[in-house]
């Protein structure tokens, strides 16, 4: 059953523009615990423990100096990246609440963060439209991608298996970089504006994009050629945040309309629709199994919902 499992207001003093989840297994204490990573424009980036029906905050990072753009937490959930309009790329430690690494990205080199699937790099896009892939415990820039005659790369995704990356611009075109050769694969004309939201699904064979034109479309990355298989209307503003489920068969979305919505991929459709924020949503994200759906939002509200399976 669909249900709001938590709300919390003010969560940030400021609106919430990022959020990651991760989990991380212990084997020696053979405990799990999920962290959820939140970026708001009020420079901090905050680490909250989930423990069913409790968000309990573990750390405050306050060293940005300017509004946290974006986050993302690796996938053993020991370490956490933002970014700020600070021009500052920060990494941290997620057991310590200790910062590892700064990284001075230049003015307008640094917008969305995401790490490599096997979390030794990480990657941010530029509103000059290139692409840089840093290392996480140096913070030496290792190599620059570029996205022919973009300007701005809003948004970022790693395949799953970490072979391909994909990258969006303001223009509405997504270019998919092979990770082995660091060369340009294929380059899809996707959107007719800015696409905020990437992200494969977990077998590496799909991709889900979110733009300013309102629509989700679903691109087979398979070929050599990659190529639009659907598009998806309903939400009636811009397309803020795309997640795809661990179990292969959903996807959420959300919205400056204010809503959260999980989409069947097979049947290509609306599953059911969260109208619980008060304002624009700009981030969601699944936890480990699918079984819950956490998104933030410019009413500077955390919710996290529960997700039939």
């Amino acid at each position: 059953m669909y249900s709001v499992l938590l709300r919390k207001e003010n969560a940030h003093a400021e609106a919430i523009w990022s959020v990651s989840w991760g989990r991380n297994s212990n084997a020696e204490t053979q405990t799990d615990t999920d962290y959820i990573v939140t970026g708001s424009l009020d420079n901090i980036v905050n680490v909250w423990n989930w423990d069913e029906n409790e968000l309990r905050e573990v750390h405050k990072f306050e060293k940005h100096r300017l509004g946290v753009i974006s986050t993302d937490i690796n996938q053993n959930a020991t370490t956490i990246v933002s970014s700020s309009t600070d021009c500052y790329i920060r990494v941290w430690d997620v057991e310590s609440g200790e910062q590892i690494t700064t990284i001075d990205a230049g003015p307008m080199e640094a917008w969305m963060v995401r790490f490599s699937p096997d979390g030794h790099r990480i990657v941010t896009g530029s509103q000059g439209g290139k692409i840089s892939i840093y290392n996480v415990e140096t913070g030496e820039l290792e190599h620059t991608l570029e996205c022919p005659n973009q300007k701005f790369i809003l948004s970022l995704a790693f395949s799953p298996d970490g072979r391909m990356l994909a990258a969006a611009s303001q223009e509405g075109i997504v270019y998919i970089h092979d990770m082995e050769t660091l060369q340009l694969k294929s380059t899809i004309e996707a959107h007719a504006m800015p696409i905020r939201a990437l992200s494969f699904t977990p077998d590496s064979q799909m991709l889900v994009s979110g733009a300013d034109d309102k629509y989700i479309k679903l691109h087979d990355i398979t070929a050599t050629t990659s190529q639009i298989v659907a598009t998806l209307p309903g939400h009636t503003s811009w397309v803020l945040g795309v997640d795809t489920s661990p179990d292969k068969l959903t996807f959420a979305s959300c919205s400056a309309d204010h809503s959260v919505r999980v989409w069947d991929i097979r049947q290509r459709q609306t599953l059911h629709t969260f109208n619980d924020h008060s304002d624009q949503v700009w981030g969601v994200k699944y936890n480990w199994d699918g079984s819950r759906l956490v998104s933030v939002g410019e009413d500077r509200t955390i919710q996290i919902y529960s997700i039939p399976n």
